[in-house]
């Protein structure tokens, strides 16, 4: 009897582990048509600010990631060059695009669009990496414009 005693102890103590150990249940969804229109939504905002060029209508689209590394007087000065460079935004397309939403204990969302736009003296590519803030918005994390405008 004194050995099983131990040995109901460790049998116990092993099971109450795995009891309390935390469970990670998630899913994910890749490349989700809905979740695609969900990043279109702030894009879209943003070129309507471009459009109208309130630029301080749009500091809420960014996330505080994006504004830990550039300031808005950095992000004025882009846009003012795209507009002397560029010109007026005429028409924008999407091109490619990714997302990955996960779902479940550790949630994250991630959405990758890239535009082929036009604008009055040239055509630029712009990109965007957006994420879902903690606060359940998508906001954009990273943005780049690339366009021969500005190597002349």
């Amino acid at each position: 009897m004194k050995v099983l005693k131990p040995l109901s102890t460790i049998f116990l103590f092993v099971f109450l582990l795995i009891c309390t150990s935390g469970c990670v249940f998630t899913s994910s969804r890749l490349n989700r048509e809905e979740d695609k229109q969900d990043a279109e939504k702030v894009t879209n905002k943003f070129y309507s600010m471009i459009r109208s060029k309130n630029y301080d209508s749009g500091y809420d689209l960014f996330s505080d990631k994006f504004w830990a590394v550039t300031s808005v007087k950095r992000m004025n000065a882009l846009y003012t060059a795209t507009q002397k460079k560029c010109g007026d935004l005429v028409s924008i397309k999407l091109g490619d695009w990714q997302t990955k939403v996960v779902s479940g204990t550790d949630p994250s969302a991630e959405y990758q669009l890239t535009y082929n736009n036009h604008y009055q003296k040239y055509d630029a590519k712009e990109s965007f990496i957006l994420m879902k803030d903690d606060d359940g918005k998508i906001r954009i994390i990273n943005y780049n414009i690339n366009s021969d405008a500005f190597l002349k």
